[in-house]
């Protein structure tokens, strides 16, 4: 049995020092009772900020596998002041930073005793399922073309036996063919503490999404309960003592509508990530450029190298499990590293969010995508009650946080909401941060065509008749929206 979260306590810090500068041109939760695991997880949001010094992150673009395994030593994290708040995930890279707050994530989560440090377990569905998925490693069949310091980290997962192989090439329990997050929480036991009990890991390679998007009415309806799901199966993990490394959600060529939607499911996931300070996988943005989009010809699968999916020179690097199976590498690689080795952080963090998140002293929203984890309990600001303008009569007198964004240019925007415990509405302002103003709300999302200049977005707690006021953690999401989307016209 799956044990609670209650053991950690998780905490948003709102306002932390300033990021750069970019150029900007362009209900509730379904399991209320995993609502303890949005708010107590160990001090693991006690972490830093981001920066751009993850050469990593950019080996699909360079196809040079040799930049990964230095970028550990790249960087001396002692001598270095970062921003206080957790770690910001630049949506350019592909790889999230490990630093020294996410590595103090780690590291609480690994102070449950019980699990094996030389084990991970795969969570997930068809494409962790395929052979082509780390499989290779247990062979010989590699090439790391030059790049040899990731040896050990092969030999490190190889040197442990679990039923059925090692952690590479076992065929888990917790994925199977068209499965979601749900599925892989459900039962009792559930997937995931039946392949937990079975290999008793200290990692989990996690990778949902795909078919969560169809558990909906639309795309957008099933959005929420993916969030739901996916992030009790994270919580879940971490108090047990298992170290959750997030993968994003390929790119889809089998329908529209689906492909549209994509974007904005991995900017949920990268973002959850870093709400948790996990370590984060962007396979989307690894893969959406290579040919075919790196998919076979369902247009939902991803392909490997004919002559394997271990093999990381330049040309074998143009299919999906090859830049798949390297960076999941490199991102163990880093991981082990730094919690079972204790090596230093090998990143630092310097791009922060700006803005306490009052009215006077809103973040900036400074790129897009854009994500940021606050609270409204004992929130920075309570100064608006009602939105007249644009509410059916809704009680919003509880505390809310404000966010500004600048367009240079009319953009299609998806602003979004995750609040799990907590009643949290956003509500778009136009120009200035006014009630009166105010031209949208919505319990989940507002989305639609914004013209160039200043909007405001207060994320207001609701107040129930029956219940009072819900403050709460909350995760907002601002993506743009794909080209054909109507959605957001």
């Amino acid at each position: 049995m799956r044990r609670t979260i209650s053991l950690v306590a998780l905490t948003f810090l709102v306002g932390c020092a300033a990021g750069e500068e970019l150029p900007i041109g362009d209900t509730d939760s379904n399991n209320a009772n995993n609502v303890n695991n949005q708010n107590n997880l160990n001090n693991v949001n006690n972490v830093n900020n981001q920066n751009n010094l993850n050469n990593v992150n950019n080996v699909n673009n360079s196809n040079n596998a040799n930049n990964s395994n230095n970028v550990n030593n790249t960087n001396n994290t002692n001598n270095v002041q970062e921003p206080p708040g957790p770690s910001r995930y630049n949506p350019n890279l592909l790889l999230s930073p490990i630093t020294r707050n996410v590595v103090e994530t780690m590291d609480a989560i690994q102070s449950v005793n019980g699990p094996d440090d030389t084990v991970f377990m795969k969570v997930g569905a068809s494409g962790t399922v395929n052979n082509n998925f780390l499989d290779c490693f247990a062979g010989q069949n590699i090439d790391l073309a030059g790049d040899n310091g990731l040896q050990a980290t092969i030999n490190y997962f190889n040197a442990t036996s679990v039923p059925g192989g090692t952690s590479w090439d076992r065929d888990t329990q917790a994925a199977v063919v068209g499965r979601t997050a749900s599925w892989a929480i459900g039962g009792s036991p559930s997937p995931i503490d039946q392949e937990a009990q079975a290999l008793n890991p200290r990692f989990a390679l996690v990778n949902y999404g795909t078919n969560d998007m169809q558990m909906g009415s639309t795309h957008q309806t099933a959005l929420w309960p993916f969030w739901d799901n996916m992030w009790q199966l994270l919580t879940g993990l971490m108090a047990d003592g298992i170290v959750p490394i997030v993968t994003g959600l390929n790119p889809r060529g089998d329908a529209t509508i689906a492909a549209q939607w994509v974007p904005t499911y991995n900017e949920v996931t990268r973002a959850m990530a870093q709400a948790l300070q996990l370590p984060y996988i962007d396979l989307y943005n690894s893969v959406v450029d290579l040919p075919s989009r790196g998919l076979v010809g369902d247009g939902l699968h991803g392909n490997a190298a004919p002559g394997g999916a271990c093999l990381f020179n330049t040309p074998n690097l143009q299919y999906n499990y090859n830049v798949r199976n390297l960076e999941t590498l490199q991102m163990l690689d880093r991981v082990r590293r730094t919690v079972v080795d204790g090596e230093a952080a090998p990143d630092v963090s310097l791009q922060g969010w700006t803005g306490t998140g009052s009215l006077q002293d809103p973040i900036i929203v400074d790129q897009i995508p854009f994500s940021h984890s606050a609270s409204t309990t004992n929130g920075p600001s309570d100064v608006i009650d009602a939105y007249p303008a644009c509410d059916s009569g809704q009680d919003e007198s509880g505390p809310e946080v404000f966010y500004r964004l600048d367009l240079n240019a009319t953009t299609r925007l998806r602003i979004m909401v995750f609040d799990a415990a907590a009643d949290i509405d956003v509500h778009h302002l136009d120009g200035s941060p006014s009630a009166d103003n105010c031209r949208a709300r919505n319990d989940k999302v507002v989305q639609g065509t914004f013209a160039a200049g200043t909007h405001y977005f207060a994320f207001d707690t609701y107040v129930s008749p029956n219940n009072g006021p819900q403050p709460g953690d909350f995760t907002m999401v601002i993506v743009e929206c794909e080209a054909g989307d109507s959605t957001c016209n």
